[in-house]
């Protein structure tokens, strides 16, 4: 329960919006207004403005929470977990953008969970506190994997406004978008791109660094019963579940950027290739 804490002078009022609540949206607005104490009974995420007359607008803030089934609760890892919970939004369309096909973006929460000692041993729990937690987004990427069952994703962070936030997960440079790359059916054993970046980066030649992650994507848009947690509001941990989507190599994009590939931006002026 989420009860909010006011002086005499504070503000007049405290406005909140949930995504997947069924009601409202991330940015929809008016939001209702700050009555009741708020009773938090499946996964969602809770944002929150104050307001007072004469004054400017607070900060827009935000919190997640995480419901998790009982094999959530027990699933361990010696590798780092993540979550993407869209809250309902379902899976990206399987079709590629072309033509009346746009891209097929769904707004999440991206959890992640780093291992922590447990004796002699380094062990990812999704019972830990998260290690980041951040809004942002994610949608298929590839070209003949596009459509695959356990597909790439292009991911990245948004701020409390929706624009782009630059975050530094599982120690990367700090950035705003990422890839998640599967290589189902191509590299099971995930280690060749990851060999070669690694490899380069080693000899001081750029590439992009990489680390492996098994990852949950909580997708479902089916919504439960009246007064029921919706489907999407439990994150469930069985391997052999609809939210569990394996070991992915986690990877910087390709892209220009003072973190990434130094590369001086070409202008009109240019008017010769580089040599």
């Amino acid at each position: 329960t989420i009860r909010l804490a006011t002086t005499p002078s504070a503000t007049t009022g405290l406005t909140f919006a949930s995504i997947g609540s069924g009601v409202l949206t991330v940015r929809r607005m008016p939001s209702p207004v700050y009555t009741d104490p708020i009773v938090i009974n499946h996964s969602l995420r809770l944002r929150a403005r104050s307001f007072q007359a004469g004054r400017i607008d607070g900060p827009p803030v935000s919190e997640s929470y995480l419901m998790l089934d009982a094999a959530a609760q027990a699933f361990t890892s010696n590798i780092p977990l993540m979550i993407l919970h869209s809250f309902g939004s379902g899976t990206p369309n399987s079709t590629a953008p072309g033509a009346g096909t746009p891209e097929d973006t769904k707004e999440d929460v991206w959890f992640v969970f780093e291992p922590k000692p447990e004796g002699e041993t380094m062990v990812a729990r999704l019972t830990n506190p998260p290690d980041m937690v951040a809004p942002g987004y994610f949608e298929r990427r590839g070209s003949s994997t596009f459509g695959a069952a356990k597909f790439s994703m292009t991911m990245g962070a948004f701020d409390e406004f929706g624009d782009g936030g630059d975050v530094s997960p599982l120690g990367f440079a700090s950035n705003d978008d990422f890839v998640l790359n599967s290589l189902f059916d191509f590299d099971r054993s995930l280690v060749h791109n990851d060999l070669a970046y690694r490899l380069s980066n080693e000899v001081g030649r750029w590439a992009p660094r990489t680390r492996h992650v098994e990852v949950f994507m909580s997708m479902n848009n089916d919504v439960g019963a009246s007064g029921s947690v919706p489907a999407y509001g439990v994150v469930t941990g069985a391997t052999t579940g609809a939210d569990y989507f394996g070991v992915y190599s986690f990877q910087d994009k390709i892209s220009r950027g003072a973190n990434r590939l130094d590369v001086e931006r070409r202008g009109l002026e240019h008017a010769q290739d580089p040599l």
